[in-house]
């Protein structure tokens, strides 16, 4: 059977809204889809990778020279009629449909589609409510967070936050459905003027962060297994950067914190199948470090989760692996020699998952690059990252 894999890393905002491919977030989401063509093309499988931009001819001879094929694995879709492009009836009316986040179905018409049993089992599953609701029956809420249905309860709460907290504290509100990063933050003296806004969100206080990590599990039927976890770099505000995979003596100690949180999910979701993570932070306070087991629940496959199935398809464990986002501003056709001329430098293997720029040669702003680094190079994850954006900043800034 015909093996089809969507890559809509904009899964919450289709259960926000209720339709597929939101437009505003299609730019984005093209660096995700390019990232999972490079992964079934390393592995070789023959998955058919449901694309909605057109790949720049530069990148895809970039991994022709390294004898990677990634155009094989495009699936063309039209993003606005849903329709595939590619008209084999007898291939993909039947095909085994896998998403980053399950929320459609194909029809009859070989068109895409909201599956309603699969958006109301989502919408369960990754509702913020719920999740909060979840965390404090079972003792896993490490802050005092507030769930705002509605307006009269913003108002309660929001009088609460101004009485009780300084007016330099700062909130993060996360509404229930939303794609990473879609949070504001700011601080309590600015309650009065942003009161209409804040209702039907998660409020939390604005915490001075060690160190993020990322639990990434499997589950089958509700029953849930640890697969690894990753150290996650964000920018000053909280918004996803990359992520390295944790060595064993980095992961010991947050391993051992998460166990129970990993036996009562399976009281949450008890029907789940599939892959996902539990996004954690450590933190300061007066008393010393302490983690936030559970921030929040994805049920989907994440970032994480690519640089495991990368790291597995090398099949070389004497190296380190880093996903990043990098800033690319300048238009230079040779930014892949660059790149090359970098792992030369270096003797890092550096590949570049999306494209630099699109088909008319305009620049993205970020590309995102997969790093391999031999394991006593990188024993400082963050103070590397730090040196890497410095010289990717020299390189293509």
């Amino acid at each position: 059977m015909t093996r089809i894999f969507r890559p809509n890393a904009y899964y919450e905002e289709e259960i926000r809204t209720g339709k597929l491919f939101p437009k505003p977030l299609l730019g984005r989401n093209s660096i995700i889809e390019c990232a999972i063509l490079v992964l079934f093309a390393l592995n070789r499988s023959r998955t058919k990778v449901i694309t909605t931009q057109t790949q720049s001819r530069d990148w895809i001879n970039y991994w022709k020279n390294r004898k990677v094929s990634v155009s094989d694995s495009i699936l063309p879709v039209d993003s606005i009629t849903g329709n595939i492009l590619e008209k084999k009836h007898s291939l993909y009316s039947s095909a085994d449909l896998e998403e980053w986040g399950r929320i459609c179905r194909i029809n009859s018409d070989l068109q895409l589609e909201i599956d309603p049993q699969l958006e109301s089992s989502s919408q369960l599953l990754c509702s913020k409510f719920r999740q909060w609701s979840w965390k404090n029956q079972n003792s896993l809420e490490d802050l005092s967070s507030y769930m705002i249905p509605s307006k009269e309860e913003a108002k309660n709460v929001l009088q609460k936050i101004a009485q009780e907290n300084s007016e330099n504290s700062f909130w993060v509100s996360k509404p229930e459905f939303g794609f990473s990063g879609n949070h504001k933050v700011f601080p309590t003296a600015l309650i009065p003027a942003l009161q209409a806004d804040l209702e039907h969100c998660i409020l939390e206080p604005w915490v001075d962060r060690v160190s993020d990590h990322s639990l990434l599990f499997h589950s089958i039927n509700g029953t849930f297994k640890m697969d690894a976890s990753t150290l996650l770099l964000s920018d000053a505000k909280g918004r996803y950067v990359g992520n390295w995979l944790s060595s064993e003596d980095e992961s010991q100690d947050y391993i051992s914190e998460m166990k129970e949180c990993l036996v009562k999910l399976s009281d949450f979701a008890p029907e789940y199948s599939g892959f996902g993570s539990i996004d954690s932070f450590y933190f300061k306070t007066s008393q010393g470090i302490q983690c936030r087991r559970v921030s929040e629940i994805n049920f989907r496959w994440t970032m994480g989760r690519v640089l495991l199935e990368l790291s597995q398809s090398a099949k070389d464990h004497s190296k380190r692996d880093l996903l990043l986002f990098v800033k690319n501003i300048r238009a230079n056709p040779d930014s892949y020699n660059l790149l090359n001329l970098w792992e030369k430098e270096t003797g890092w293997k550096i590949s570049a998952l999306s494209p630099f720029s699109d088909p008319s040669e305009k620049p993205y702003r970020q590309v995102l690059l997969w790093f391999r680094i031999p394991k006593q190079e990188a024993e400082n994850p963050l103070g590397m990252t730090k040196e890497i954006q410095e010289q990717a900043r020299l390189r293509f800034c």
